[in-house]
């Protein structure tokens, strides 16, 4: 009862993470931040590798983009059934526009964390399964981890702003950065030795385990919100 709820604290610092100006979460941004001050692409020098390769014969026209479409032909996928249905979709939107489907998996990161959160602690479950320990135990647990994780984020994000705004502080904020993101595994390492109980060597091996259960997870939840994105098109 002294400490903030831990969901209120993790919904507190993912609003306020995610409301701040980032760019590496802007896949727009980051596939043409570059380009802005160029006026004509094509006025750029072309390295050998970059050239179009033309063809001998009848085969392709290189000034013709080539379809794609045809690849999203899913021979052998049962015809009506709504997994081909949005397999289908996706690989439509893809080579359409494959910047947007990307944005779209970005913008569900919130929504990955929360969902997959509940599917993080079952693998801590697995983890901890004869420790005795209550599911609900590994939820708060991974609500306080993920505050903290927000935490820093934050912390980087304003000290890239500053370093930004002020040149002369950008080499202390980029080592300020890159301290703050490497302290993020060993704390994460440390609260789950000092809360669980276990040797520092089985600690590090839940660890691991662990955090392939996170991977799986967020792309699990991913997966599933670009499908839900396609089906709704």
């Amino acid at each position: 009862m002294h400490y903030l709820p831990p969901f209120r604290l993790y919904l507190i610092f993912s609003v306020v993470f995610f409301l701040l100006p980032n760019e590496s979460l802007n896949i727009e941004n980051a596939f043409h931040g570059d380009m802005d001050s160029i006026e004509n692409v094509s006025d750029l020098p072309l390295s050998e590798a970059d050239k179009p390769t033309v063809l001998s014969g009848d085969q392709i026209d290189a000034s013709q983009p080539v379809v794609q479409d045809a690849e999203c032909v899913l021979e052998g996928w049962p015809v009506g059934s709504w997994i081909t249905i949005m397999m289908r979709n996706v690989c439509l939107q893809f080579n359409d526009d494959p910047e947007l489907i990307v944005q779209k998996m970005i913008d569900s990161i919130p929504l990955m964390m929360i969902i997959g959160i509940p599917l993080v602690a079952v693998f801590m479950q697995m983890t901890y399964l004869l420790a005795g320990r209550m599911y609900i135990e590994h939820i708060i647990f991974l609500l306080h981890a993920h505050a903290f994780y927000f935490l820093v984020a934050i912390l980087t994000t304003f000290s890239s702003l500053l370093g930004y705004f002020y040149p002369l502080l950008s080499g202390i904020m980029e080592w300020f950065n890159i301290i703050a993101t490497l302290y993020v595994p060993a704390y994460i390492f440390m609260a789950m030795l000092r809360v669980y109980g276990d040797s520092k060597r089985l600690t590090f091996a839940k660890v691991c385990f662990i955090m392939l259960g996170y991977g799986f997870s967020m792309l699990f939840v991913g997966a599933g919100s670009i499908f839900v994105n396609a089906l709704a098109v």
